[in-house]
């Protein structure tokens, strides 16, 4: 199967009527990135777009050519981070306003709720403007009105929500909140929107609760969120208890004429990132190909030195083969990040790196879909024929040249099954879509995601194979004359459409 790689997007690459207040005329993410200068040697700074340039979110066409570069290197969704403060206070919408309304680009795409207060922090990165950390201004603050603001909050994504795109897993709507363990009155939360989403034909929601703590997994897991996001660079360096007091501002003033900020190598924290906690069913690893945050942060900041796309490459290689057990729907990864340039988490083309961070991402997916060797062929049925003969061969041929295991699915019986029995497991439906069905989901889940359907006969199972997430390839033999004279013009459409 391919591994679902879903990508954190941040939308701050736009002016706002907020930014030019709190942080001079013109002000986007691009700010800082540009302005970004290395602090130790051989520090990565500044880092330059290539491609996509220094984009602007307002306009359509940068949208769809991140979309475009994304889907080439085997991206499966976006994540739009998502504010919205409470009382109707949203920040950063407009992108995602935007990708709803006009209907691209077309990617799919889902939400993660960043439910944190915004601050103006007192550190600055320039050290003639160095302040000691006496406190942050709260710039806006998260709040949680209530079962009205719930409400609201629901019914302005509900365009979103019915969007075709909308991403969703295990037939419900994906959605991420980023600080799981800070909402408030969560359940009630949690409970309007199910109710909410029935009301309005939806399939209901999936809720994952994102974390950088490895001790808040079982927390969010007990508070009944269906998964936890965990994302783990913050693991990969060294943990202190923070100094208090005095000492507190005589560390904030030590580390500001230092000028060095925390560093990691980045071949060391693909390891220190490790976790056996990425293989359980519902904890969703993250991939990190950088972290460098002084851009925001100056020698304040945490970042990963060194870190080239071969040693990217090896990272996801060990996450996508950490995960390739577990069941279909729960082979998930997000990507931290698309876009994050003022983090150094990105994916998008750079002036050192061009297209390098994408290539490996698509050759480590392509690495991962080597190693699963299953494929479904689907019979109408076991009689002595050409098509049957057909299948039998073609069987044989990816069982013993290719080492396929082989799944079977015969639409009818017939005298010659035993033949088929030798190559693989079989299941014979007696045309029975019901059973088929049940079966298809099940080998779904094992890891099954191509399918082979002989003749226009297997049209109904097509129709079951897509809705489940497989690839079909159809072989068909029957002429316009004999599809007619077998009724089979509903199964002919079905192949056509799907």
């Amino acid at each position: 199967m391919n591994p679902q790689i879903i990508a954190f997007y941040l939308p701050q690459f736009h002016r706002t009527k907020e930014n030019d207040e709190w942080w001079g005329k013109g002000f986007t993410e691009w700010t800082n990135v540009a302005m970004a200068k290395p602090l130790f040697r051989g520090h990565y700074q500044p880092k330059i777009p290539t491609e996509l340039g220094f984009y602007d979110l307002r306009f359509s066409e940068n949208r769809e050519a991140q979309a475009i570069l994304a889907q080439k290197a085997g991206i499966s969704a976006f994540c739009y981070w998502h504010y919205w403060f409470g009382n109707g206070k949203k920040l950063l919408n407009m992108p995602f306003e935007e990708v709803v309304r006009l209907k691209k680009p077309d990617m799919p795409f889902c939400l993660a709720w960043a439910n944190h207060s915004w601050y103006k922090k007192s550190w600055k990165t320039n050290k003639s403007n160095f302040e000691l950390p006496r406190g942050s201004k709260l710039l806006v603050e998260q709040t949680y009105p209530g079962i009205e603001d719930i409400d609201a909050h629901f019914y302005y994504l509900l365009d979103a929500f019915r969007d075709k795109r909308y991403y969703k897993i295990d037939g419900r709507l994906l959605f991420v909140i980023y600080a799981p363990l800070k909402m408030i009155d969560w359940q009630l939360f949690r409970d309007r929107w199910q109710e909410l989403a029935q009301k309005e034909g939806l399939s209901g929601f999936y809720f994952v609760g994102h974390t950088m703590e490895q001790e808040f997994i079982e927390d969010i897991k007990n508070m009944g969120y269906d998964a936890v996001n965990f994302s783990t660079h913050h693991q990969a360096f060294p943990h202190k208890e923070p100094a208090k007091g005095i000492l507190h501002y005589l560390t904030a003033l030590k580390n500001s004429i230092s000028l060095k900020p925390k560093v990691v190598e980045y071949e060391k924290a693909i390891e220190l990132m490790k976790s056996n906690y990425f293989k359980e069913e519902n904890v969703y690893p993250t991939i990190i190909p950088n972290w460098d945050h002084t851009p925001r942060s100056g020698n304040f900041g945490t970042c990963f030195n060194n870190c080239t796309p071969e040693l990217f490459a090896k990272h996801v290689s060990y996450i996508l083969e950490t995960i390739r057990p577990k069941k279909i729907d729960n082979q998930v990864v997000f990507l931290k990040s698309w876009n994050e340039w003022g983090e150094g988490a990105y994916l998008e083309p750079d002036v050192k790196y061009g297209y390098s961070y994408l290539n490996s991402t698509k050759e480590a997916i392509l690495e991962t879909r080597k190693l699963n060797k299953k494929i479904l062929y689907v019979s109408h049925d076991t009689k002595y024929g050409g098509a049957q003969l057909l299948s039998l061969n073609i069987i044989k041929y990816l069982k013993e040249k290719f080492k396929y295991d082989i799944s079977i699915i015969a639409i009818n019986c017939g005298w010659f099954e035993d033949e088929f029995k030798k190559y693989g497991d079989f299941y014979n439906v007696d045309n029975n879509l019901e059973k088929a069905h049940s079966i298809i989901k099940k080998l779904r889940n094992s890891g099954v995601d191509i399918a082979i359907c002989n003749t226009v006969i297997s049209g109904d199972l097509v129709k079951l194979l897509k809705n489940e997430n497989y690839k079909v390839i159809t072989l068909i033999h029957e002429l316009s004359g004999t599809i007619k004279a077998y009724n089979a013009e509903e199964k002919a459409r079905n192949i056509s459409i799907y």
